[in-house]
């Protein structure tokens, strides 16, 4: 139901009005004495009928009586006449004006201080229902309202009329200052709201709205994503948000720098075609760690661009521990919680990979999941404990599987932690690295002690989980776990966020936040904020001012920056054309013609580089390729093709027709040509052949 409050301009009239009913109650004592000399009081005793000390009996008895009514009556019993301030409609009713202007006494002083009691008690409600003003806003509405109502009794507040009590309409404010009137069925009709009703608010305003004073009163929306939000994270610090998305996008928010539109200051995509899985921030705040849909993590500083990434693994190798990578599509990542400088990844391919980021061309230990079937399952999450001596994983068989960080061979496990074939989309150890928090695909959320990993300690259940992403998140000190639940399609079930007590290990408090699945939560510890990621396409950043810190808080109420008016931008102008100053005026070409323009232009054209014809010119050769320029412009060797007899032939005529060199030598002495028969040694002396040696046959 939906209770309208006093507005505050009403609420300064009332307390104007009780500061001058206090100034007035002071005039009419300093009257009273006065009147008490003088004539005037006796008059106005004689006016009964009475004695002045009959007067006086009867105004004690009148302030120690409750009823003024009745007193009154009771002493104008004997009377048949009555007086002037006597109401013609009822013998009981008394005009209250005339009484005071008859009697300026304590008479007139009872009445105003009870008065003056029930305009100072409606301003302290008033003070009240300002504190709660959320506890008014009981109407349920699946698109927008939250009903902050136990779980226990959801069912049954949804069930209950709708009624609206409107404080400003007439005759409701007058009969909170003076009471009740004396017909209670007149009343009810006349402001159109019956009695049974209103109890029934005033009971519900009783309830405890907030009885675990949660940060959970406001909220501010982030817009910026086209899908559903696969993952949020808030810095340690608390001063900026990543959201990701199944759109391939990461946004990045600053709260410090937004006003309230909520835009974020940069977005990107850490790779195209692949949702984000997951994100974290490191402890120290300087970087963050994106898990995107493929078999790569990334690696960004706190503005956003990237430092380093993994290496993808060698998808023929059989025993994945022999690559040094993941080859399927990754599910998750997180940091190492005291080492900045590690993380681990853990992937579809059934593994979970250490890696350290000054040396990423390959992991620093392969944690491989067992099953009972002995196929390869995927590693649906994981994570560390907070001292960062045990590594847990949740298989897609709905087993859960823990090691010790330096004895990652032998794991201890659960076969059947969750229901098989449906994802465990969750998985966290507390700050004592005692009890494990497993939230599972078959709608549970179950707690489990490491030192009996056998059998689960305690069990919840109803918690529709839908989604592969649902998170949870711890409370500031350990208290509580709030997680989110998913809307199931046609049925008109809201998304809510539950919070589950360590101790009680049920679920203590539950809030509805929207018509669309709660996917992610964050509950950062500086800020007191949670920041929840749904499923249409919204990030919701839930906080309350009185125990928030900064955060939201700084650009929820942040006036929108505006530009100064007096500054004009050239462009929005247009083209100033001066038609009196002939030479420079020429009229704009068209988009079509300026196209056409701007294709001759070699620069604008972005137009390569003609090919070179001729010899070669500015660094450039004539030919296209170099091996064009090699056969172009080098003579090909061709000797080993050629007949030296023939080519010997070839100058035969020509030395015999011009002897140039030696034939004129020899022309005399040696006319003819003659064979040489001698033989050589390798120095160049003539071999004697007597001194051959003969061959002897063998």
């Amino acid at each position: 139901c939906a209770v309208n409050h006093i507005s505050s301009k009403r609420t300064n009239e009332l307390s104007d009005l009780v500061e001058r009913k206090n100034n007035d109650m002071d005039d009419d004592e300093d009257e009273m004495r006065k009147l008490r000399r003088s004539k005037q009081f006796q008059d106005h005793s004689t006016y009964f009928g009475r004695s002045t000390t009959n007067q006086r009996t009867d105004q004690r008895q009148e302030r120690s009586e409750p009823n003024l009514s009745e007193s009154a009556t009771t002493n104008d019993s004997s009377s048949t006449s009555k007086p002037d301030f006597v109401s013609s409609e009822s013998s009981t009713a008394y005009d209250l004006e005339k009484l005071r202007s008859l009697f300026p006494t304590s008479f007139g002083q009872q009445i105003d201080e009870k008065e003056n009691d029930a305009k100072a008690e409606e301003i302290a409600s008033h003070d009240k229902l300002k504190r709660k003003k959320k506890v008014f806003e009981l109407k349920f509405d699946a698109n927008t309202q939250r009903t902050r109502v136990p779980v226990s009794n959801f069912q049954q507040q949804r069930e209950k009329p709708i009624v609206v009590v409107d404080f400003t309409a007439p005759g409701v404010l007058e009969n909170a200052l003076h009471g009740p009137p004396s017909s209670s069925i007149d009343q009810s009709t006349s402001s159109g709201v019956s009695n049974d009703s209103t109890m029934e608010i005033e009971g519900e305003l009783e309830v405890e709205e907030n009885p675990l004073n949660l940060p959970i009163t406001h909220e501010i929306v982030l817009k910026g994503h086209k899908r559903l939000i696969s993952s949020l994270v808030v810095d340690p610090s608390g001063s900026r948000v990543l959201t990701g998305s199944y759109d391939f996008n990461v946004n990045m928010w600053d709260f410090a720098g937004m006003d309230s539109k909520l835009r974020p200051f940069r977005h990107f995509c850490p790779q195209e075609g692949h949702a984000i899985m997951t994100m974290e921030w490191s402890k120290t705040g300087d970087r963050f760690l994106v898990c995107p849909g493929s078999a790569i993590a990334r690696v960004y500083d706190r503005d956003g661009y990237l430092l380093c990434q993994t290496i993808k693994g060698d998808m023929y190798i059989r025993d994945l521990t022999h690559t040094f990578g993941h080859v399927n599509g990754l599910n998750g990542g997180c940091w190492h919680p005291s080492e900045k400088m590690k993380i681990m990844t853990w992937s579809s391919d059934g593994t979970l990979r250490l890696w350290d980021l000054d040396n990423l061309k390959k992991n620093l230990t392969v944690v491989k999941l067992r099953n009972t079937s002995g196929g390869r399952y995927s590693c649906t999450s994981g994570g560390y404990s907070p001292d960062g001596k045990i590594i847990v994983g949740a298989s897609f068989d709905g087993s859960l599987q823990i090691w010790e960080s330096n004895r990652p061979l032998r794991p201890k496990s659960v076969k059947t932690a969750h229901e098989p074939k449906k994802e465990t989309s969750s998985v966290m150890i507390a700050a004592d690295n005692r009890y494990l928090y497993s939230r599972g695909g078959d709608h549970t959320v179950k707690i489990w002690d490491i030192r009996k990993f056998k059998k689960c300690v305690a069990e919840i259940t109803e918690l529709q989980n839908d989604n592969i992403h649902t998170g949870m998140a711890f409370s500031p000190n350990q208290q509580y776990i709030v997680t989110g639940t998913s809307a199931p399609r046609n049925v008109g079930i809201p998304g809510r966020l539950v919070f589950i007590g360590r101790k009680q290990q049920e679920v203590v408090y539950s809030t509805n936040v929207c018509e669309a699945s709660v996917v992610q939560v964050c509950w950062n510890a500086k800020i007191n904020q949670i920041a929840v990621g749904c499923s249409d396409n919204l990030a919701r950043v839930f906080y309350d001012p009185k125990t928030s810190k900064k955060g939201a808080l700084l650009c929820a109420g942040k006036r929108i920056t505006r530009a100064p008016i007096n500054v004009v931008g050239i462009r929005a102008v247009g083209d100033i054309i001066s038609p009196h100053w002939l030479k420079a005026y020429k009229q704009m070409p068209s988009k079509r013609k300026q196209k056409f323009l701007d294709r001759k232009d070699p620069v604008k054209s972005r137009r390569p580089d003609l090919p070179v014809s001729g010899p070669s010119t500015g660094g450039r050769t004539g030919a296209s390729t170099f091996a064009e320029h090699v056969v172009l412009n080098s003579k090909l060797n061709t000797l080993r093709d050629q007949n030296p007899r023939e080519a010997l032939l070839r100058y035969d005529a020509k030395t015999k027709a011009d002897p140039l060199f030696l034939g004129a030598a020899y022309a005399r002495t040696q006319p003819g040509t003659y064979l040489d028969e001698n033989e050589y040694d390798s120095d160049g002396n003539v071999v004697d052949p007597k001194k051959k040696k003969q061959k002897t046959s063998s």
